[in-house]
């Protein structure tokens, strides 16, 4: 005797991917660049790739464990500390070459075209403090492109008043219109401070294509971080710390072991009683991602987090999970990998009404809203046993 059982389901998460929703930014003019004059006092000339020879700061900052009282100032969106100028390209990878940095916009920077203008910096005083600018205003892309335009600055104040080194970063943004330089294998900008050994922070997007514009899901003029200016985002180191120092990170990989890109991820509270908070970010090109932006008091009161990837946009790969621990508001969790399986085939002798595909070797696709039957059959009935009955297991986001 062969039984069958016909289930009907209401939810279809069953053999589909469960996306994150994120909301986007407000729309709103930035004014996060400041129209100094002080900026412009010194001018690289236009090129490509070029930087300059190190440029004095006017005061010491401690950053990666170092005293530095110079930078250089790369046409590529970043300035970097210490005698390493690895191109600008390969040092995208900040965690293999160790290089100190702070990228406003890392990416292939053009400055030939007469449309563009020159990368300018010079001291200026802000908020009462010595300080360095630097302005990216107006700058277009690989190869000579000027019909789109980026405009973003980094601002470095000295806090020697607080301590030795001490300063803050201010990275401040107005139009951002492109991120996808014309050659082939363009690569999707970075943003965020790298100390030579930590990334100190990551902005939600970096690595990724399209969400950093201007009205992306990320955009920098439409966002800040701790300052009212929208566009503009404040950090303090302090002893060459961070208040910001809770770091995950970790590689995204699929079914076969290969790195997935532009997969958006999270670290939201577990604990019950933690109240809620989550931090956002997602993959680069290298299926890498660092998530910061933890506040102490969130860490303090809640040390089990969740981090969670999703399948990027138009994939069927499955939503991945893993928890985290802190043991101290300023712990790196490093290689918290995660993995977006593939989905299983259902098994001979199993059927799930309404769906489309489900041929050999491939997933039938559903949609979430229909009511859905699934038919399986059970095992044959033995004498003297109770009858035979049909199971099955339906398993999404792991539960």
């Amino acid at each position: 005797m062969i039984s069958q059982v016909q289930v009907r389901l209401f939810m279809a998460a069953v053999l589909a991917s469960a996306a994150v929703c994120f909301a986007g930014a407000p729309a709103a003019h930035a004014r996060g660049v400041l129209a100094d004059p002080g900026c412009t006092a010194n001018t690289l000339p236009r090129n490509d790739d070029d930087y300059t020879a190190p440029v004095p700061l006017g005061f010491d900052v401690f950053f990666g464990n170092t005293f530095y009282s110079s930078l250089r100032i790369n046409n590529n969106g970043y300035v970097s500390f210490g005698p390493q100028a690895p191109v600008w390209w390969a040092l995208r990878a900040w965690e293999s070459y160790h290089v100190p940095l702070i990228a406003l916009f890392h990416s292939d920077v053009d400055t030939r075209a007469l449309g563009t203008t020159p990368v300018t910096w010079g001291p200026i005083t802000f908020a009462g403090r010595p300080a360095l600018c630097v302005n990216w205003v107006n700058v277009g892309s690989y190869d000579m492109q000027d019909s789109l335009l980026n405009s973003f600055q980094l601002i470095l104040v000295s806090r020697s008043d607080t301590g030795p080194g001490d300063f803050d970063i201010y990275m401040n943004y107005g139009q951002i219109e492109w991120d996808t330089p014309t050659q082939q294998g363009a690569l999707s900008p970075r943003v965020g401070i790298y100390d030579g050994s930590v990334v100190v922070h990551e902005r939600p997007g970096s690595g990724s294509f399209s969400t950093l514009l201007d009205g992306g899901l990320y955009a920098l003029n439409g966002n800040s971080a701790s300052s009212a200016v929208l566009g503009r985002y404040a950090f303090e180191l302090r002893s060459g710390v961070s208040p910001e120092t809770a770091v995950v990170t970790g590689t995204v990989l699929d079914g076969n072991g290969m790195p997935v890109k532009e997969a958006p991820v999270q670290a939201c509270k577990t604990c019950p009683l933690g109240g809620t908070a989550c931090v956002f970010g997602s993959t680069n090109s290298a299926g890498r991602y660092s998530l910061s932006g933890f506040q102490p008091a969130d860490v303090t009161d809640c040390s089990q987090w969740e981090v969670k990837v999703s399948p990027p946009a138009s994939s069927t790969l499955l939503t991945g999970a893993r928890d985290v621990v802190f043991l101290a508001t300023d712990q790196i969790v490093s290689d918290a990998d995660l993995q977006l399986a593939y989905p299983q085939f259902v098994p001979s002798g199993t059927s799930i009404t309404p769906s489309v595909g489900g041929a050999f070797g491939t997933s039938p696709r559903v949609y979430w809203q229909d009511p859905l039957i699934l038919t399986t059959t059970g095992c044959p009935s033995v004498p003297g046993f109770p009858p035979a009955v049909a199971r099955y297991m339906i398993t999404t986001d792991g539960g």
